[in-house]
C-alpha cells in the first residue's frame, strides 16, 4: 500500500498542471498497478473527447476531477495543522 499524504503533501503535488503515474499513485493511496489503471482510464476517457495528450501526462485538473478531491477542504486542514 502507498503511503498516505498529509494535506499539505498533496496540495504541493498538485500544484502542477500535468500529472505523472506517480503522482496519482501519491494522491490516491493506491499501489502502482492501480493507479496505473486509473492513469489508463482517465487518459482513454481524456482521448475520447477528441483531445491530445503528452505522453505519459494528463492534467491535474482531471485527475482531481477523477478522484473527487476536495481542494478547499484540504486547504482547511493544512492551515489548521501548520498553526
Amino acid at each position: 500500500m502507498a503511503k498516505l499524504l498529509s494535506a499539505a503533501e498533496m496540495l504541493e503535488i498538485m500544484n502542477k498542471y500535468w500529472a505523472t503515474r506517480s503522482d496519482m499513485q501519491k494522491l490516491s493511496g493506491k499501489c502502482m498497478q492501480y493507479a496505473r489503471n486509473d492513469f489508463n482510464e482517465l487518459s482513454e476517457q481524456i482521448e475520447a473527447e477528441g483531445k491530445k495528450l503528452p505522453k505519459n501526462l494528463v492534467p491535474m485538473e482531471k485527475v482531481v476531477e477523477y478522484y473527487h478531491i476536495n481542494i478547499a477542504y484540504l486547504k482547511k486542514i493544512s492551515k489548521i495543522n501548520s498553526n
